[in-house]
């Protein structure tokens, strides 16, 4: 009767289903659930979240203007690699957060299909350290692109030097040749960039683990379109991960096929207030 009034309870949902994702066991839950009224055990479960996601001191003894700066902190010191695992746990409490934002929605995270899909985190802008060195990387690498542009009015020179290349034989496919046709794709998709590679939190969202090998360091236009379609058929895809494919967290209305500065700001302040709220206890909990 516990576990179905816990299942039950959308936040209550929400935040087990995160801290069992984390590694937390239903009995040490339950124990945390002893002996207290459920205002005391949600607060407890947001401290457990808390302190396995930003650390430190602990949530009770911190103003919210506090715990603004420890979340901003935090994110700030993350990178992909070292940190990814934390990224990870981070990515989906800003979904879960976001889900529990809204009184009238009554969402509720799949943590089944997170969990069979295997979501991981991958840049949503692509990296140059990635770029295709072997001859089938740059053929697949290439192919998302040309399927791209193929549904685009503009871009015929682009495809009819993908179309060349992919026609050549191994042997003369050199590094010479793919270059310079990787350099003009950057450029056109607006991701061509001569600074260190963006691995922050701010770069980083959720990806099944399909989309990621097939479509590794594609363009953002691809990795939309992927994205979207997936949503359309009615495939399971995180909030956040179509909202940032969307760019609903961009301040301002511009190209929905490029990721920019200023939509990378926009997407970590939004994971900023959203996880603020959250562990304030501000999520509009009861629908």
């Amino acid at each position: 009767m516990e576990l179905e009034e816990w299942f039950e309870d959308r936040l209550l949902y929400h935040i087990v289903g995160f801290l069992v994702s984390e590694g937390m066991s239903i009995g040490a839950i339950r124990e945390l659930s002893k002996d207290c009224t459920k205002s005391e055990f949600e607060q407890k479960l947001r401290r457990e979240a808390f302190a396995r996601t930003i650390g430190g001191q602990h949530l009770e003894d911190i103003a919210e203007e506090a715990i603004k700066t420890r979340v901003a902190d935090k994110l700030d010191e993350l990178e992909y690699g070292p940190h990814s695992g934390k990224i990870k746990s981070l990515l989906l409490l800003f979904n879960l957060a976001t889900l529990l934002q809204d009184k009238r929605s009554n969402l509720r995270f799949q943590f089944d299909s997170f969990k069979s899909e295997r979501w991981n985190i991958e840049h949503i802008r692509s990296v140059t350290s990635d770029k295709p060195v072997r001859h089938s990387e740059r053929i697949e690498w290439l192919k998302h692109c040309l399927a791209y542009l193929q549904s685009q009015e503009d871009g015929d020179a682009l495809r009819a030097e993908i179309e060349a290349f992919l026609a050549l034989p191994a042997q003369a496919a050199l590094e010479t040749v793919f270059d310079p046709l990787y350099d003009k794709l950057l450029e056109f998709f607006h991701e061509r960039t001569d600074q260190e590679a963006d691995n922050g939190i701010a770069n980083l969202t959720l990806l099944d683990e399909g989309t990621n090998k097939s479509y590794k360091n594609a363009v953002f236009a691809v990795k939309r379109q992927c994205l979207l379609s997936l949503d359309q058929a009615g495939v399971f895809v995180p909030l956040c991960t179509r909202n940032v494919f969307l760019k609903c967290y961009s301040p301002r209305v511009g190209s929905v096929m490029f990721w920019s500065p200023e939509d990378r700001d926009a997407y970590q302040g939004a994971i900023i207030k959203a996880l603020v709220r959250f562990f304030a206890g501000k999520t509009e909990d009861r629908i």
